[in-house]
Formats: structure tokens, C-alpha cells, sequence
């Protein structure tokens, strides 16, 4: 007798340990510790996003055209630039300024922070253009950067990860944010 009444507890608590492990496993029981790890903060941090009115500005028709876009703005510079530059490209391409679909592939900052790295699918703007009109393309963008109180220093222009190539403008170097334009543009 006391042995049937030990295997019934062994079989009832194997029982218990079988339905928390068949919990565990498929997600149904979510065990976590009370102290959050840095990655967890981290996470955490970059989950959290407020609503945020943002300039775009593009130069057209020899004057310079502004819009004012809402976007979720984050805890990270690297997202925050992704949505600024998707953005005034898609709008871009609205207007008619931009004459091709560009779409932006990766943002990068440098460790030290002051130097973004913009990778494009494609180049923005076509060879035979005038300089003028791919400057005033690089220029808009960093204005609207500017506009937009983008902290960093230096951006640097990519295609696919490689350096932006072009008969008329050097992009072996970063530009300025603050640009080549006088102050009062």
C-alpha cells in the first residue's frame, strides 16, 4: 500500500514537471529574473520612441522647397537619421525633385559618433546632371540634417556599401554637416 501511495506522487509531481517544461518550451511560461541585464536596458531604451515634427528640405526651382513631416523619434542617432533620410527621399521622389526610386540601405555611425556612414541602393542622382544640381542634392540633405539638430560632424556617402563615385563631386571624403553653402541658406 505505501508503495502504490509513493507512485502516485511520483506520477502526479512527473506530471506537474511535464506540463511547466511543456509551458516553458513553448512559450506559454515566461521565467525572468528581476534583474535586468545591460543588454536588457539596452533593449529596452531603444523600444522607446516619441512623436516628433521634423523639417525636409530639398532645393527646387532655384529656391529652397520645406515641408514639416511627423516621425517616431528614438533613443538612437542611427535611427533617427535612417527615418530623417528615408523621408526626405520618399518626399523627394513625391516632387518630382529626384528622378529616380533611391532608397537608403544602411546607417552607420563611427565609434566616435561624429561621423555617419549613408549606404544607398543606388547612386541618387544621374551622371549627365549638372554639378550644381547633385551639389545642391548633397547640400539639402545636410540641411536638413542641419534643421533638424543632428549632432554629428562629418557623413559620408555610399553605394552599396563602397564609396559614392562621380566625375563632378569627390565622395572620398566626408562632407561637413555645416556644408559648403553660407550660413544664411
Amino acid at each position: 500500500m505505501k508503495y502504490l501511495y509513493h507512485q502516485k506522487h511520483i506520477i502526479a509531481v512527473s506530471l506537474l514537471i511535464g506540463m511547466f517544461f511543456c509551458a516553458f518550451y513553448s512559450g506559454m511560461l515566461v521565467i525572468r529574473s528581476p534583474f535586468y541585464t545591460q543588454q536588457e536596458k539596452e533593449l529596452l531604451q531603444k523600444k522607446e520612441a516619441v512623436k516628433k515634427n521634423i523639417q525636409l528640405c530639398f532645393w527646387h526651382n532655384n529656391r529652397w522647397q520645406q515641408e514639416t513631416i511627423s516621425i517616431l523619434w528614438h533613443n538612437t542617432h542611427e535611427q533617427n537619421l535612417y527615418h530623417i533620410i528615408t523621408n526626405w527621399l520618399n518626399w523627394a521622389q513625391e516632387e518630382n525633385v529626384l528622378q529616380k526610386k533611391v532608397a537608403l540601405q544602411t546607417v552607420l555611425l563611427s565609434a566616435s559618433g561624429n561621423e555617419a556612414f549613408l549606404s544607398f541602393d543606388q547612386v541618387p542622382f544621374d551622371e549627365q546632371d549638372a554639378t550644381h544640381t547633385k551639389w545642391m542634392f548633397v547640400e539639402s540633405l545636410l540641411k536638413t540634417l542641419r534643421d533638424n539638430n543632428i549632432t554629428i560632424a562629418h557623413i559620408r556617402f555610399l553605394v552599396h556599401h563602397q564609396p559614392l563615385e562621380d566625375d563632378h563631386l569627390d565622395f572620398t571624403n566626408a562632407w561637413p554637416l555645416n556644408g559648403f553653402l553660407s550660413i544664411n541658406t
